[in-house]
């Protein structure tokens, strides 16, 4: 029997109901679809959730829209595209992208596999394999590439108590229970510990350098799904350097982008802030060279950042 929107869990409800709200985001996939589907086209969506972007490709003319998901919302999404006249066109597959075959090769690539951490949902791994087996060689993709970058920033001493053992947290908390915390102060100094904010929480932090382009990784031409980028940015001002915002960019048509910059993207934004908070803070002084490291290897299916002094 077929999901309807009663039996799906709330919290899939609430994640797919923050993106349609979305509406920046989602109008500029929109727009993005329309530019790069042509008359005839076949298209694949990877992970199709509600199927909004499937029901797009059909729009923009596609001959054929394999719309790909394996969770429950599949099942709406069919449903959708039924009450939407598209189901002649459109072909919901059931399962995930890399356990599939189709039957033929498709023109176009279109998906929406960003987290919060923009690679932590295995979009690079999900691209690879789609070229080598689902695309034809000349494919699009929506989006083209996805550019990341991450701000220097000083976190407010009153956030970072809430993630970080602060020696203020850790007298703080003898004082409260009469206990010695000592020992929490231990952990590895060396550490960046993510959390992820809104961003309306971290838009008006202090910068100490200018945004640093870490990575931009072209989706078109993509064969190793382990990426590295490093990039070195100036401190414009001196202060103590507590965490790496990071943001991203999606280029999903050659006129149209999508950012998730908590200094540009409004309050309708789904997106959170990953934010890598530093165990041990690092004094900064105005000039001082910043050399931020991002990697992502999909054996560990992890995104690291390294900081270090340049100079």
């Amino acid at each position: 029997m077929l999901a309807d929107v009663t039996t799906l869990d709330a919290t899939v409800v609430q994640l797919h109901t923050r993106m349609l709200n979305d509406q920046p985001r989602t109008q500029r996939f929109l727009s993005a679809i329309e530019q790069v589907v042509r008359p005839g086209d076949v298209v694949v969506d990877l992970g199709t959730g509600t199927g909004i972007l499937a029901m797009a490709a059909a729009r923009a003319g596609a001959r054929k829209v394999y719309a790909i998901e394996a969770g429950p919302v599949g099942a709406v999404a069919q449903k959708l595209f039924a009450a939407n006249g598209l189901a002649d066109r459109i072909q919901l597959v059931a399962g995930y992208s890399t356990e599939i075959d189709l039957p033929e090769r498709a023109d176009v690539l279109v998906t929406e596999t960003f987290g919060n951490s923009p690679l932590s949902e295995e979009v690079l791994e999900i691209v690879v394999d789609a070229r080598r087996r689902l695309l034809k060689p000349d494919a699009r993709v929506v989006p083209g590439s996805v550019r990341v970058f991450g701000t220097p920033v000083v976190v407010p001493a009153e956030e970072l108590s809430q993630f970080v053992f602060t020696p203020e947290c850790l007298e703080q908390w003898r004082r409260w229970y009469g206990v010695d915390f000592t020992p929490l102060g231990s952990v590895d100094r060396n550490a960046l510990l993510t959390h992820w904010l809104d961003r309306a929480k971290v838009a008006d932090w202090q910068p100490l350098a200018p945004t640093a382009p870490l990575i931009d990784i072209d989706l078109t031409a993509l064969d190793d799904a382990r990426v590295h980028g490093t990039a070195d940015v100036t401190a414009r001002d001196e202060g103590v350097l507590s965490g790496i915002a990071v943001h991203f960019d999606l280029h999903l048509s050659p006129s149209v982008a999508h950012s998730t910059d908590p200094r540009q993207s409004g309050p309708d934004n789904h997106w959170l802030v990953p934010i890598y908070f530093f165990v041990e803070p690092m004094d900064v002084r105005r000039g001082d060279v910043l050399r931020i490291s991002y990697s992502y290897d999909p054996a560990d299916k992890e995104e690291w950042i390294d900081v270090r002094l340049a100079s």
